[in-house]
């Protein structure tokens, strides 16, 4: 009669142990998806704000142009900074990419102060926005974004010294 409950007990077991499985697993694979999907949004970001140094750095390397208080970066210089972000996109592999509405080039002037001088310099700014699309839904929607498209930011600042 002991050898016949412990079999009862025994497969008990195992169909505890199945439905108890069969709840977790679930929810541990959400969890991974979520650690997967955020580090891939991490790992965009970075390369976002990567691409905007470089083309940040870029643009001070070709010049700005300074127009007596006023900055502007010629049109050749904006051609090399965008061809150099889509580059660096398209090399890292991120889609969903359209240069001509995602990314933003500025020069603005500013002056700075050094000892006993004033010299006018201007700062060339990038600005990239990215739509990065959640691959997991019920992240976008947990996050507030319902269509599935997080919009990641990156900008750089570097100092071009113009020439008056």
């Amino acid at each position: 009669m002991f050898k016949r409950l412990k079999r009862l007990k025994r497969r008990w077991q195992r169909g505890q142990a199945i439905i108890e499985a069969a709840l977790v697993l679930p929810i541990l694979i959400l969890i991974l998806f979520g650690v997967i999907g955020f580090g891939v949004e991490v790992g965009a970001k970075q390369i976002i704000y990567a691409t905007a140094g470089e083309g940040a750095r870029l643009g001070a390397y070709y010049g700005v142009t300074m127009n007596g208080s006023a900055c502007s970066i010629p049109s050749s210089t904006q051609a090399k900074i965008t061809q150099a972000v889509a580059d660096n996109f398209a090399a890292n592999k991120l889609p969903h990419f359209n240069p001509s509405q995602d990314l933003t080039i500025s020069a603005q002037p500013t002056t700075v102060f050094g000892t006993g001088s004033t010299n006018q310099q201007c700062l060339i700014r990038v600005s990239i926005q990215y739509p990065y699309k959640i691959p997991v839904p019920i992240y976008a929607a947990l996050l507030g974004h319902p269509n599935g498209v997080l919009n990641l930011t990156g900008e750089a600042t570097y100092d071009a010294n113009a020439s008056s």
